[in-house]
C-alpha cells in the first residue's frame, strides 16, 4: 500500500513538472516577438526619412541572411550622398531589434544627428538590425514576459552564431568600402551580443590583413561591454602577436560596474555543456603556471583581468564653450594626446583632458598583451552598466563619445582633415588650423 502510494505521488509530481514546463512554452511563445523586417518598404517610401536622419538600416533574420536586399543598396546610395563621410555602424545587443521605437535605434539616430550637426552634414549612420529581442518587453503583454525574457539568454546567444556569417561579414566590406570610394572614413561599434558578433566577424578578417599587410575594412572597431567568451579574444591577440602597428584593430570598453557581463555571464554559463575543456599550461620566467580553458569561458573579455590592456588617465579639468563639440574637436583635429572628454557627475561646461595608456605587465600571473587587440575597463564616470544610462542616451552618452572620438584623435584612426563648418553656426570653422584635405592621404588600418 505505501509503495503504491509513493507511485501514484511520483505520477503527480511527474505530471505538476511537465504541465509547468508547458505554461512555461505556452507563456514564451505568446510573448514571443514577430520574427519579421520592420523597415522593408519602398525605396521611395524610406527615401525622405534616410535623407532626414541620415540613419539606414539593415536587417538579418535568424539564419543571418537578409531580410530585403534593397536595404543595403540603400545604405550604399546614402552614402555616395554624402561628401567626406563619417560613417558610424552600430549593431545592437541582446533584448533589442530594429523596430522604429527601439530605445537603441532611437539613441543611435541621436547620436547621429548630434555628430552631423557637428560635422557639418558629414555624418551618417547605419543600423543592423537582427531578432536580439525575441520576448515582447513593451505593453500589458511585456509586464507579464519582462522577467521571462532573462530565459531568452541561451537562444540569443546561439543566434549570434548564425549572424556572424556571409551575409554580415559582405555587409561590413560593402560599407566600409562604398565610404573609402567617398574618401570618407568608417567607424564600426557592437554592443553586448552584437559586439560578440562583430569580433567572430571581424577576427578573421584581422589575421588574414595583418598577413597580407592589407588594411581593415573599417578604420577603428569598437566592442562596448561585449558579450563574448574570454576564451576568444585569448585566441585572437596570440594570433596578432605580430601586429605592427600603434592603432589597434579593435578596441574593447568594458564598465567596471556592468552586472550583465560581470556576475550574470558566470552564473549563466554554469549550465553544463558538452563540448570538453582542458588546461593551458603558459610559461614564465618564474617557472610554468596551469589555467583552466573553462575559466575563459565562463568569463567576457571585459571581465577578465588578464585581457585588460590599457586604462583612461585622466589628467585635468577645465571649463569649455557649451558651443562646442568635444566629439566632433577629438575626431577632426590633428591626432593627439590628450584628449577632451566630458565625465558623469563634472558640472556641467567641464571637459577633463586625458589619455589612453597602457597597463603595466605585472598581472599577478600574466596578462594577454597586443597592439592589434585593446581592452580598456572604465569607471562609472565614462560608462555606468550594461546599456548605460538610458536618460544619458545609453551607450552613445557625452563621455563615451568623446572617449571614443579621444581614441580615433590618439591612434590617427581619421587621416584627413577638412574644414568643418557647423550646420547651426555657418560663421564658425571647427578646424581652421587645418591643412587642406588635399594634403592628406586617406589612411586605414595598416598593419
Amino acid at each position: 500500500m505505501y509503495n503504491k502510494v509513493l507511485k501514484v505521488s511520483d505520477n503527480w509530481a511527474t505530471f505538476i513538472r511537465c504541465g509547468g514546463i508547458l505554461v512555461l512554452v505556452g507563456l514564451l511563445a505568446s510573448c514571443a516577438t514577430a520574427h519579421r523586417p520592420y523597415h522593408g518598404v519602398s525605396d521611395a517610401e524610406v527615401q525622405s526619412e534616410l535623407e532626414r536622419d541620415r540613419v539606414a538600416v539593415i536587417e538579418f533574420d535568424e539564419r543571418g541572411d537578409y531580410w530585403e536586399s534593397r536595404q543595403i543598396r540603400r545604405a550604399e546610395t546614402l552614402i555616395k550622398k554624402v561628401r567626406d563621410p563619417v560613417l558610424v555602424t552600430y549593431i545592437h545587443g541582446w533584448r533589442h531589434d530594429a523596430r522604429s521605437d527601439d530605445g537603441d535605434l532611437l539613441a543611435f539616430r541621436n547620436f547621429i544627428k548630434n555628430l552631423n550637426e557637428a560635422l557639418g552634414g558629414r555624418a551618417c549612420g547605419v543600423y543592423l538590425g537582427w531578432r536580439g529581442a525575441s520576448v515582447e518587453e513593451r505593453g500589458i503583454i511585456g509586464g507579464i514576459s519582462k522577467p521571462l525574457s532573462l530565459l531568452s539568454f541561451w537562444g540569443r546567444k546561439k543566434i549570434t552564431d548564425q549572424m556572424a556569417g556571409v551575409p554580415f561579414a559582405q555587409t561590413l566590406w560593402k560599407l566600409a568600402k562604398t565610404t573609402k570610394a567617398s574618401d570618407g572614413h568608417s567607424v564600426l561599434i557592437g554592443h553586448s551580443f552584437g559586439g560578440r558578433i562583430v569580433e567572430r566577424t571581424l577576427g578573421a578578417t584581422a589575421i588574414a590583413q595583418m598577413n597580407n599587410q592589407q588594411p581593415m575594412p573599417f578604420n577603428l572597431t569598437f566592442l562596448i561591454n561585449p558579450a563574448t567568451e574570454s576564451l576568444y579574444a585569448r585566441q585572437l591577440k596570440l594570433a596578432l602577436r605580430e601586429w605592427d602597428s600603434d592603432q589597434p584593430a579593435i578596441v574593447a570598453i568594458a564598465a567596471k560596474d556592468d552586472v550583465a557581463t560581470g556576475k550574470a555571464w558566470p552564473f549563466a554559463l554554469l549550465r553544463p555543456s558538452r563540448i570538453r575543456s582542458r588546461d593551458y599550461i603558459i610559461s614564465m620566467p618564474s617557472g610554468s603556471i596551469t589555467e583552466s580553458q573553462r575559466g575563459y569561458v565562463n568569463s567576457t573579455v571585459g571581465n577578465d583581468k588578464r585581457q585588460w590592456t590599457h586604462r583612461l588617465q585622466v589628467e585635468s579639468t577645465r571649463q569649455y564653450d557649451m558651443r562646442a563639440n568635444v566629439t566632433a574637436d577629438n575626431v577632426l583635429r590633428t591626432p593627439a594626446v590628450p584628449f577632451e572628454v566630458r565625465l558623469r557627475g563634472d558640472d556641467a561646461g567641464k571637459v577633463a583632458t586625458g589619455r589612453v595608456v597602457e597597463l603595466p605587465g605585472v598581472d599577478a600571473k600574466h596578462q594577454l598583451v597586443s597592439k592589434g587587440y585593446w581592452v580598456l575597463p572604465v569607471e562609472k564616470n565614462v560608462l555606468s552598466g550594461h546599456g548605460g544610462v538610458r536618460g544619458e542616451n545609453g551607450i552613445f552618452s557625452s563621455s563615451m563619445s568623446d572617449l571614443m572620438a579621444g581614441i580615433i584623435r590618439q591612434v590617427g584612426a581619421v587621416r584627413r582633415v577638412a574644414p568643418v563648418v557647423p550646420l547651426s553656426d555657418p560663421g564658425k570653422v571647427l578646424n581652421s588650423d587645418a591643412p587642406p584635405a588635399s594634403n592628406f592621404p586617406l589612411r586605414l588600418l595598416m598593419p
